[in-house]
């Protein structure tokens, strides 16, 4: 785990903490998360991480054990597709959704290559899907 005197040193190279939410509203965390992503997305999502696409690998892998090989999988907040690029390879299918079109933007360009991924924009709470 990094020092906290790099962290912040990190945070200030950024000046992702610059960013701050002006409301509680979806709208406000929309844009919040947009403009967080314009700025420096990699640190808006996971600040302080030593290799960013590393620790989603990380994340992945503890996801393993209950991802089935001909499962459809959904991630609430996959932000830029870290998670997303190592879930992909374990799974039939799998769908990002994500508040910020910005986020989306790049977890699209980051997935490219990942045909069984999909991304969506939403709030996560209304989920763009039909219920089985």
């Amino acid at each position: 785990m990094p020092s906290l005197a790099r962290l912040f040193s990190r945070s200030r190279q950024t000046k992702i903490e610059d960013i701050v939410l002006a409301g509680e509203s979806i709208a406000d965390y929309q844009a919040f998360w947009n403009e967080s992503a314009r700025m420096d997305a990699p640190n808006a999502v996971a600040l302080g991480v030593d290799d960013f696409w590393s620790s989603g690998q990380a994340e992945a892998e503890m996801l393993r054990p209950f991802i089935e090989p001909d499962a459809t999988v959904l991630e609430i907040g996959c932000g830029i597709g870290r998670i997303m690029v190592h879930v992909s390879p374990l799974c039939k299918e799998l769908h990002g959704v994500d508040i910020s079109s910005e986020m989306l933007a790049r977890a699209e360009s980051n997935l490219a290559a990942h045909r069984n991924t999909h991304t969506h924009l939403s709030n996560g709470y209304d989920l763009p899907f039909e219920a089985d």
